[in-house]
């Protein structure tokens, strides 16, 4: 759910698409349920989301996988600074997008 903390409402649209699957009321509600492997995760995962809204300090799980080479090493000082991924992804939003970029933000920067 961490994730979707980068997108500006995107917690709120899960719990709406959630709520109105769990009532039945989905627009895609038999295409959903032909996907889904157990009927009972929409109801989970909403009340999962409710939990973490009410206290996401409480209620988060950081899922890790191996990383290659090292990548670990990288990420990890990331983590340790910004505390989530979604707080790191947020910020690598706000680099420069080119090497260009950086070469002019780092000249303005020393005029």
């Amino acid at each position: 759910m961490d994730l979707l903390n980068l997108f500006p409402d995107g917690l709120s649209e899960l719990e709406r698409q959630l709520r109105l699957y769990v009532a039945g009321a989905h627009p895609r509600q038999e295409a959903i349920a032909g996907l889904l492997e157990r009927p009972d995760y929409p109801a989970l995962l909403l009340a999962a989301l409710e939990r973490y809204r009410a206290a996401p300090e409480r209620h988060w799980q950081v899922l890790t996988f191996e990383a290659p080479g090292d990548c670990q090493d990288r990420f990890e000082p990331g983590i340790e600074r910004f505390g989530t991924l979604s707080r790191l992804l947020r910020h690598a939003l706000t680099l420069p997008s080119t090497p260009w970029e950086s070469l002019n933000l780092a000249f303005k920067g020393r005029q």
